[in-house]
């Protein structure tokens, strides 16, 4: 894969799983990550590597909070902040079948699908 932009990639769920994957391989072809998750210790866990192969730093925001997600777009849309990449691999798991969903299940769902809908209005 070419990576051709030079700015940084803003990985929104970046502390495990497809984010933080996504993350290393990033960083293994030099561009600098940030990644956002909303439990700090996961972040620090995660960081550690990602800072052994390439440049890397993280962002503390829960998306569901109005002032978190205000200050990552606040992040976001500074002047020296140049982003070239944008990941939403944030997701919200709720282990039962889909009939036994409710509403306020839904509404979980469109919750982080309005931040990253925002995260990505602001890195565009």
């Amino acid at each position: 894969m070419n990576f051709t932009h030079q700015g940084k990639a803003l990985i929104i769920g970046g502390s495990s799983g497809m984010g933080f994957a996504t993350a290393k391989l990033l960083a293994q072809n030099n561009i600098e990550v940030v990644i956002v998750g909303r439990n700090a210790e996961k972040l620090e866990q995660a960081l550690t590597p990602l800072n052994e192969i390439g440049t890397a730093s993280a962002i503390q925001a829960d998306l569901y909070q109005t002032t978190d997600l205000q200050k990552l777009l606040t992040y976001i849309t500074q002047e020296d902040v140049r982003l070239s990449y944008l990941v939403n691999a944030a997701g919200y798991f709720s282990p039962k079948a889909f009939l036994a969903h409710d509403v306020d299940d839904y509404n979980t769902y469109m919750e982080l699908n309005r931040a990253t809908f925002f995260i990505a209005q602001a890195v565009a």
